[in-house]
């Protein structure tokens, strides 16, 4: 059995990190980039797991008690990978293997890396140690390019309908509902997880139905509530947003084509009326709020993007 059974779909990038472990040969930096949710951290942890243990039952039990001498876990302060947790992980660098071959860094959200902590760690991987591999992980492109040109790029996609589907049904999840929350999931294991508890999905659903009438009603009050609550709660939002967008793209089914028998959700169909000729308005909406959910992992203030997302949205119900 593959060392990565656990991790789903993702065929090429598990090819390609079970030949590099069969030839024991290992570049100084690897980046895993993809969309949230589709394995990258899983099989990175993975892949350092096997770089260090080798087959030592030992080792793999000190890894996975997170006790190995030889891995660095970097971790975030606040909303950013900070310079202080950079130098941290070279002072801790400048020591040799103490069990293993290598020393493994994880840097998880390396696109959070401020400035000056993607600066040093520039330095670090241009004259790294001969025994140190560092792994990063990005939901994004934008980490430093100079950063990236030194990495081996291992890419990750989002997972199609039917795996995804079949990982519910696995999960134990009833069938019709597996299949509707993986047509919602955006190709994402973890968000088809979220989705899944405690009725979460149809509770979502009735909450942007409740969502957008009550904004026609009173119209900036309704919106200011909303933003606010989505700005504590990280899980809710994941389901409001994955919920609106499955509510607009039915509602833009229903204006353009009329036709019920496409909709994710029949309820959807009695929102068309108030979007009736406005189907450009919400496609545009709908890209915007894909842009606008990249945000969410930058340092640009959660309640701020809300806002933005939730008066545009406002807005395509005036626009003529």
């Amino acid at each position: 059995m593959s060392k990565f059974a656990n991790v789903v779909g993702q065929t090429r990038a598990i090819r390609f990190l079970e030949a590099v472990l069969e030839s024991g040969r290992f570049q100084h930096a690897y980046l895993f980039i993809g969309p949230p949710g589709v394995g990258k951290t899983r099989a990175a942890r993975i892949f350092a797991r096997e770089i260090l243990t080798r087959g030592s039952t030992k080792g793999a039990d000190l890894f996975n008690q997170g006790q190995h001498p030889d891995y660095f876990f970097t971790r975030r302060d606040k909303a950013r990978v900070s310079i202080e947790e950079v130098r941290r992980m070279e002072e801790w660098l400048a020591y040799r293997p103490y069990m293993a071959s290598h020393r493994v860094v994880l840097l998880p959200e390396a696109h959070l890396l401020t400035p000056e902590a993607g600066n040093a760690l520039l330095k670090t991987l241009e004259e790294p140690p001969e025994y140190a591999v560092f792994l990063l992980i990005s939901d994004q492109q934008d980490v430093l390019p100079t950063i990236v040109s030194r990495c081996q790029e291992v890419r990750f996609f989002p997972l199609p309908v039917p795996e995804i589907e079949q990982v519910l049904l696995g999960d134990g999840v009833p069938p019709d509902k597996a299949r509707v929350i993986a047509q919602l999931s955006r190709g994402s294991v973890k968000t088809a997880r979220i989705l899944t508890g405690h009725s979460a999905v149809e509770q979502a659903m009735l909450r942007v139905h409740f969502f957008l009438e009550d904004i026609s009603r009173r119209g900036e009050m309704a919106i200011l509530e909303k933003a606010e609550a989505l700005e504590k709660d990280e899980v809710e939002r994941t389901l409001f947003l994955t919920a609106l967008e499955s509510v607009l793209r039915d509602v833009v089914v229903m204006v353009e084509s009329g036709r019920e028998d496409l909709l994710l959700f029949r309820e959807s169909a009695g929102l068309a009326g108030s979007f009736r000729g406005k189907g450009a308005q919400l496609r545009e909406v709908l890209m915007e709020i894909t842009s606008l959910q990249k945000k969410y992992w930058t340092n640009v203030n959660p309640l701020l993007i809300n806002l933005n997302l939730l008066f545009r949205l406002r807005q395509a119900f005036k626009e003529g």
